[in-house]
């Protein structure tokens, strides 16, 4: 019998029309100005403005911060929390993906701790936080809104870093509103969407998965299958967008405590090299997952099958199970029009080896698998990605 824990902080209020409650959750906190962090891409939805509006009905008045980038640098969080306290700002709405709640996370650290913020990142130092942290997902995959985590860059040395704690960094509150989505760009739909598909299968296939985390996997992968290619195609069709939002967040309900592994160390890994979104890299990642582990989580991947609804023949090998999982996984992708990395413009001639490297620096989650990841596993998951 496994031992395990899972833990549950952040107030979730899901469905349409509750962002209209962000000045009574801001009051809850004890919040009067609020720093919004958000990046020229979701300012070009409107999304800011509406959550402008909600704060302003709620009697609340904001700032806005709206320099971070993809992979939030850490100069963005260190930008952002100089505006912070010029402004005396005291609560941060993380408004987008995982990028700008990640962000307000990292801003939110450097409100209560000195500077430099790196020195935080993977267990180094620890930190103290009090409450002020409001998330808007816009996107469906990253599932930031409810975790321990925030994942930055470290431009100069060309890696990703991660800062986390489980009762420290988690938001107070997070907003689940279908409407708040409906502007993401057709692409990042695809992408994110994806992202939350990786972490339901990467939780669901690790050895430390358990009878808590098991149902929230499988009933996130059934979600996201079912949804995503209906709000990829339909971006106004809010019971897909709604599904999608619950299946992300669902996601993380999973794996939270149980964690990612091999995909996720090939996603942040090729993420800090081609700088392509986090969702589209763990997406590369994800059929590799089910092929690394086609033999020692054989019942688990049947059982993915089923999440699917796949058809499969009778006494079907592990083989032809994984066969399926895989080609249903690049099939959706597809379908939602993933680039891949030669459409980025990356080449085994040209890039091989550097992606080769890079992977095999991430040895921490390589190795969270339940089967060891050598570097000719690696060599052979680079090459057929090069070649997808």
């Amino acid at each position: 019998m496994l031992n395990f824990q899972f833990y549950q902080k952040t107030k979730v209020l899901c469905g349409q029309g509750t962002i209209n409650q962000l000045g009574e959750l801001a009051d809850h906190i004890g919040g009067k100005k609020a720093l919004i962090v958000a990046d020229p891409g979701m300012m070009a939805t409107g999304v800011v403005d509406t959550i402008a509006a909600a704060l302003k009905a709620g009697g609340k008045e904001y700032v806005i911060f709206d320099e971070n980038e993809p992979n939030p640098p850490i100069a963005a969080c260190n930008k952002g929390y100089e505006i912070c306290v010029a402004e005396k700002c005291d609560f941060i709405i993380g408004v987008g993906g995982g990028s700008n709640m990640d962000c307000a996370k990292g801003i939110n650290i450097l409100r209560f701790n000195p500077g430099p913020l790196i020195q935080y990142a993977n267990f180094a130092k620890p930190f103290e936080v009090g409450s002020g942290l409001i998330m808007v997902p816009t996107t469906s995959g990253t599932g930031s809104e409810v975790t321990f985590t925030a994942v930055m860059h470290d431009v100069e040395n060309q890696r990703k870093i991660s800062t986390r704690d489980r009762e420290k960094l988690v938001p107070d509150y997070a907003l689940l509103d279908p409407e708040m989505t409906v502007t993401l760009p057709k692409d990042m739909t695809g992408a994110t969407g994806l992202d939350a598909m990786a972490h339901a299968v990467e939780g669901y296939l690790k050895p430390e998965a358990h009878v808590y985390s098991d149902p929230l996997c499988l009933q996130s992968m059934k979600m996201v299958y079912e949804n995503l290619y209906n709000a990829w195609l339909h971006p106004d069709d809010l019971e897909a967008r709604d599904n999608m939002l619950l299946a992300s967040n669902i996601a993380m309900g999973g794996m939270a405590d149980v964690g990612v592994q091999i995909g996720h160390g090939i996603g942040q890994a090729l993420g800090a090299y081609t700088h392509a979104a986090h969702g589209v890299t763990c997406a590369w990642a994800l059929p590799y997952v089910v092929e690394h582990l086609c033999d020692t989580e054989a019942p688990k991947i049947r059982e993915i099958a089923k999440a699917f609804g796949l058809q499969l023949p009778e006494g079907a090998s592990n083989v032809e199970v994984k066969d399926a999982v895989v080609g249903a996984i690049k099939d959706l992708s597809a379908a939602v029009e993933l680039p891949m990395p030669r459409d980025l413009g990356f080449t085994m001639e040209k890039d091989y080896e550097n992606f080769v490297k890079f992977v095999m620096r991430e040895q921490r989650l390589l190795q969270m698998s339940a089967r060891p990841v050598t570097e000719e596993n690696v060599r052979a998951y680079m090459t057929d990605l090069l070649h997808r």
